[in-house]
């Protein structure tokens, strides 16, 4: 079958699909049914298929996901069908929200930490544990040459970077480890559960849940930026969602996640600047978004050496060079 290079409409099995998100952001593609409530993840076989598989298991082990509903191959490509969880997800309506109000409501919020309450739970139970080390999780998430070659063209020290994840790494020995959601935010939280596991992983527990109410601000104030941030969550439905996910964390004799605020800082900010292309290769705007994160990355890297606190709440203010 030859396939289409740009397709709106896609038929999988007889069902009528339209396409909501032609590319994600490591593989494949979205689709909503035009005959019932569910979606389809459309990719690369293996890839795909391994999306698929991982969906299950998370199902099995209690995570808030949707049933995989059928599946099958489309040409050399490979798809499965999910249930609906809601179309509106919780990135939109705190933006839409903030933009009408200049506020997300605490209403909206609560939903939202309803859905994060109940991922924690699944993700915190015994049956999620794994033994991965830190630096496979460090290895996984980000492999290095991901991160030191544009790092090394804008100017970083890649020596410095390199102690810095090290001695992240380190720290991290004997955290707890289980399976989680390198890309866990708001845009695949829906209110009836999580979406999107194109990037599932393993990793120290509530590493991704920790930091999904902070998220946005990884995003820059610059309004002139594709890149900007589009809404702000208040200081304290921040630390409502601090609350939930210590109280969790407890509740399941696990060390709170903010035990490990600094590895984590870093490493997400390390994570949030790692791309598989070079940024000489990327338009002009995304260009100006990497500078953006790559000051962040630089002085995470310097914050954490001097044993500074990294304030993510801090970032969206930060000017790149």
């Amino acid at each position: 079958m030859e396939k289409e290079p740009n397709p709106t409409l896609v038929i999988l099995d007889g069902e009528s699909f339209t396409v909501t998100k032609p590319k994600r952001l490591n593989f494949g593609m979205v689709l909503k049914s035009n005959d019932r409530p569910a979606y389809a993840r459309l990719g690369e076989k293996q890839a795909t298929l391994e999306e698929q598989l991982h969906t299950i298991s998370l199902g099995m082990r209690g995570f808030p996901v949707a049933r995989v509903l059928g599946s099958g191959e489309h040409g050399n490509e490979w798809y499965f069908i999910e249930e609906d969880l809601g179309s509106v997800s919780f990135h939109d309506a705190f933006a839409n929200e903030y933009e009408r109000t200049g506020m997300v409501s605490n209403e909206t919020f609560s939903k939202f930490l309803t859905v994060l309450g109940r991922y924690l739970t699944a993700q915190y139970h015994p049956t999620n544990r794994t033994t991965i080390s830190p630096r496979d999780f460090v290895d996984a998430a980000f492999p290095e040459h991901e991160v030191t070659g544009n790092y090394y063209r804008l100017g970083g020290d890649v020596d410095r970077y390199r102690v810095a994840i090290d001695q992240a790494v380190a720290r991290l020995e004997g955290c707890p480890m289980g399976v989680l959601q390198f890309d866990l935010n708001p845009y695949n939280i829906v209110e009836r559960g999580v979406i999107d596991f194109e990037m599932v992983g393993y990793g120290p527990l509530g590493y991704d849940a920790y930091f999904v109410s902070r998220w946005h601000r990884w995003f820059t104030n610059d309004k002139t930026s594709n890149y900007r941030m589009a809404y702000s969550l208040s200081d304290n439905q921040i630390a409502a969602s601090d609350t939930i996910v210590d109280l969790l964390a407890r509740e399941h004799n696990m060390p709170p996640p903010a035990k490990y605020h600094q590895e984590f800082a870093l490493i997400k900010t390390a994570w949030g600047f790692s791309s598989h292309a070079s940024i000489d290769d990327e338009p002009e705007s995304k260009q100006a978004f990497y500078r953006y994160r790559f000051e962040l990355l630089r002085q995470s890297v310097d914050a954490y050496l001097a044993g500074q606190p990294i304030d993510p709440l801090t970032f969206p203010d930060v000017h790149a060079a």
